[in-house]
């Protein structure tokens, strides 16, 4: 794999092999992702013991686009890696936009690029620095230990006892199968699939770029620049055949790096490129309901918390991870369910508005007409530039900027 700051190395053997598994613990969080390492690290920081399993040893790639947005910087510093994150980083301050017919907008945007295997790590050397165990560990199978109590049971692949856990976070991206198990999910279905690689240019551009050219279809591609050369490039394309056809994801990938002008003169001067890796998206909470009757939460991906039209979830899964955090401390303390029956009211009261909000964006963006007479606007307008940078970054609610009256009172001031 092509690596951003390979002189950078997190200490080997934070994590544990499962033979160091104990039987019982007051806290379980499967996934060592942004979401389970944050509720992990909030919650052994409030010195309750936690077992942190990743089935994977670390660190590992994950199919992502790199990007962190302004909206993760406080949840990185109350996780305590900003600094660390700033510092290993490439910032870029402008993005270059495409428009359906490649009408070149650009935006003021501050956005770090740090490949996931770095971000995830320092979140699960964080983790254990605050005190939880992080181990290696594939959970088979997970059980209710008793109805509408604390308590589950969880069997993890080569120990021969099952560990008993107060309470279960599940943060396993998009595998469900455990929580489909306890009958935690239903309805979870992708609502898109994204696809990247990695490539090392002589071509040197500091500038994200993103394209919504009309040969994406329902979807955008993007390249992210690590420093040094080394660039994320991929592209992600919606299953809402509401919004369009849906396309072939590497015809999709192929068109983009053929036509979006910045991303041909990296790609014309490529000097190594990685093989295209893909994922299964779930945006907006979409189709999917929460049924907690048991001592069990699901986190970040797990859950669909990812943004739709930018499928940003990194933010969206600490936050999750926050939230369940929260919960799971009150069910403690307690030592009642009931904190743990109200993490569904919890979650869409903080993420469902925002993913109605960027859903509407999102159908927006799908008209190519629109996007293109908006990238002309954009063009003449420093306001409207400064909009859609807040609007990006979730700084602005999209459906402030589309109301009738807002739209009238801004068109009015330019006359």
């Amino acid at each position: 794999m092509l690596t951003q700051r390979p002189d950078f190395f997190l200490e080997r053997g934070i994590q544990r092999p499962c033979s160091n598994i104990p039987r019982e613990t007051e806290v379980l969080v499967v996934g060592a992702g942004p979401a389970g390492s944050t509720a992990a690290l909030h919650l052994a920081k409030q010195g309750y013991q936690v077992l942190l399993l990743d089935r994977y040893p670390f660190p590992r790639d994950k199919v992502c686009g790199d990007g962190l947005l302004t909206d993760a910087f406080p949840l990185m510093e109350r996780a305590g890696i900003l600094t660390q994150v700033r510092s290993l980083a490439h910032i870029s301050t402008e993005a270059i936009c495409y428009s359906p017919r490649l009408t070149e907008v650009r935006v003021p945007m501050e956005l770090w690029g740090l490949q996931r295997h770095h971000l995830d790590s320092l979140l699960a050397q964080s983790a254990q620095q605050n005190g939880a165990l992080f181990c290696q560990g594939k959970v088979l199978r997970v059980q209710q230990d008793a109805p509408m109590n604390l308590g589950m049971l969880c069997w993890v692949e080569d120990l021969p006892w099952p560990i008993h856990t107060q309470i279960l976070l599940l943060a396993t991206g998009a595998q469900l199968g455990l929580a489909r198990q306890i009958g935690l999910l239903s309805g979870a279905r992708p609502t898109g699939a994204g696809i990247r690689c990695y490539v090392r240019s002589k071509k040197i551009l500091s500038h994200p770029v993103f394209s919504y050219e009309r040969d994406m279809g329902p979807g955008y591609g993007w390249m992210f620049p690590l420093g040094d050369g080394l660039y994320n490039v991929g592209c992600g394309v919606s299953f809402r055949t509401d919004l369009g056809p849906r396309r072939n994801l590497r015809e999709a990938f192929r068109d983009f790096v053929q036509h979006a002008p910045a991303v041909k003169e990296v790609i014309n001067e490529q000097v190594e490129r990685t093989s295209l890796l893909g994922a299964m998206m779930r945006c907006g909470l979409q189709g999917l309901t929460l049924r907690n009757e048991s001592a069990a939460l699901a986190l970040g991906d797990t859950l669909g918390a990812a943004l739709p039209f930018s499928g940003e979830g990194v933010s969206k899964a600490m936050l999750t991870g926050e939230i369940g955090a929260v919960c799971s401390h009150e069910a403690l303390e307690t030592r009642r369910i009931d904190p743990l029956l109200q993490y569904p009211d919890r979650i869409q009261a903080y993420l469902g508005p925002q993913c109605r909000s960027y859903q509407v964006l999102e159908n927006l963006i799908a008209k190519p007409w629109l996007s293109e007479v908006g990238a002309h606007i954009a063009n003449r307008s420093v306001t409207v530039r400064r909009v859609m940078t807040k609007i990006v970054a979730q700084e602005l609610d999209p459906l402030y900027v589309l109301n009738a009256r807002n739209i009238l009172r801004y068109l009015r001031s330019k006359i």
